[in-house]
């Protein structure tokens, strides 16, 4: 079996998902382009959560690339990537196109001409940006780590634009006294998680934010890592955020969450609302807030994976909602998302990797516990 250096795989991911975070901020530069860009998702793909889901070439074109630049560097390990979008992208004219990405850059050109009704102009931006090399992202902490994995034992999960409705509305919010943003282009993500086949822990984990912060010249990114795997527990952010120390009895959740639980959590804390499930969880690595709890089945895989990860690498984890309320004395260990099995619940589509039973994403363990007591007295929601 083929094995691979930890350190090479977390880079390789960092340099993709930031030529991901570059194709997003592309893409969104220009209005007019973002509108040709947006299909309406149908069928077993769409999310009944909301009135309207919606699939970008953004989307399509960030996994895609992901997937054949870790295939460049890994070889088979692309077979290995999953995600929320499928390859397939209906353009204006009713044209179905599969989008696979190709070595020579024209043919790229051609490809995303199809898609974009004749955009050459367009095509041409996208392409260049798919073939680009983005600087490299040395780091002294991924030197230490010695550590390998067998190609065959590893999955990933990628949402490659996480919060696509915030992306499209580029909604303007202004930071609450918490420093948390409710809705816009700060909440969207790319986020890449690699998982053990085996024990469908997560062992590494990528969040790239490209549209972290504005300076004069415009939209500023950041990216965090970390890997937890054996005993290397190693993390990095490339711009820590000011916040409140931690401690501060904060959770954020959405507006949409059950008024019972909402009720029962200001008991003990502040609460706070924000779109996009990676940008709730970021604020809880940032400290920000304790935790991001959500009741209900409306996360899935590649929402939590590399997140998970980079909690897990920190001394924290993302639990099962339901787990944690039905049994204080189980193992924590037990309790933690796994990503190698489909929901309990038989489904078909995107449900059947959705954690249906709710979710706990923590820093600190006496954090868990002190929600755990807390909500066990509402007992289990209808999930």
């Amino acid at each position: 079996m083929k094995e691979m250096k930890i350190s090479e795989l977390t880079l390789a991911m960092i340099h993709a998902a930031k030529k991901g975070s570059n194709i997003a901020m592309i893409i969104r530069s220009k209005d007019a382009l973002l509108r040709l860009l947006v299909e309406e998702k149908t069928g077993n793909q769409k999310n009944v959560r909301f009135v309207q889901d919606f699939k970008t070439l953004a989307d399509v074109l960030i996994q895609e690339t992901v997937r054949y630049d870790l295939d460049q560097k890994f070889p088979g390990l692309g077979k290995n990537l999953y995600g929320e979008e499928s390859n397939k992208f209906t353009n204006a004219l009713g044209e179905t196109i599969c989008v696979t990405i190709e070595p020579d850059q024209e043919k790229n050109v051609e490809l995303l001409g199809q898609v974009l009704h004749g955009n050459h102009e367009a095509a041409h931006l996208l392409a260049q940006a798919i073939s680009s090399q983005p600087e490299s992202a040395n780091n002294p902490l991924l030197d230490q780590v010695l550590d390998e994995i067998e190609l065959d034992k590893v999955r990933i999960w990628i949402d490659p634009i996480d919060s696509t409705a915030q992306y499209i509305q580029a909604a303007e919010s202004k930071a609450d006294e918490h420093n948390v943003i409710s809705e816009g282009l700060q909440c969207v993500s790319v986020l890449i998680g690699v998982y053990d086949v085996q024990t469908g822990l997560p062992i590494i984990g990528v969040a790239y934010q490209p549209f972290h912060h504005q300076e004069d010249d415009g939209w500023k990114s950041r990216y965090i890592w970390g890997i937890c795997y054996g005993d290397t527990k190693v993390h990095f952010f490339s711009d820590k955020e000011d916040s409140k120390e931690s401690g501060n009895n904060v959770i954020v959740t959405s507006s949409s969450e059950d008024q019972r639980i909402q009720e029962k959590l200001k008991e003990m804390f502040s609460l706070c609302y924000a779109a996009g499930a990676g940008y709730k969880a970021l604020c809880v690595l940032d400290d920000k807030v304790d935790a991001y709890l959500v009741s209900k089945g409306s996360t899935y895989h590649w929402d939590t994976c590399g997140l998970h990860a980079i909690l897990m690498a920190m001394g924290g984890g993302i639990a099962s909602y339901k787990d944690c309320v039905t049994d204080l004395n189980r193992d924590p260990d037990l309790q933690q998302i796994r990503y190698n099995i489909s929901t309990e619940v038989p489904t078909s589509g995107i449900d059947q990797w959705c954690n249906s039973n709710g979710v706990i994403v923590y820093k600190e363990p006496r954090i868990l516990q002190k929600l755990q007591k807390l909500l066990a007295t509402t007992g289990p929601m209808q999930l």
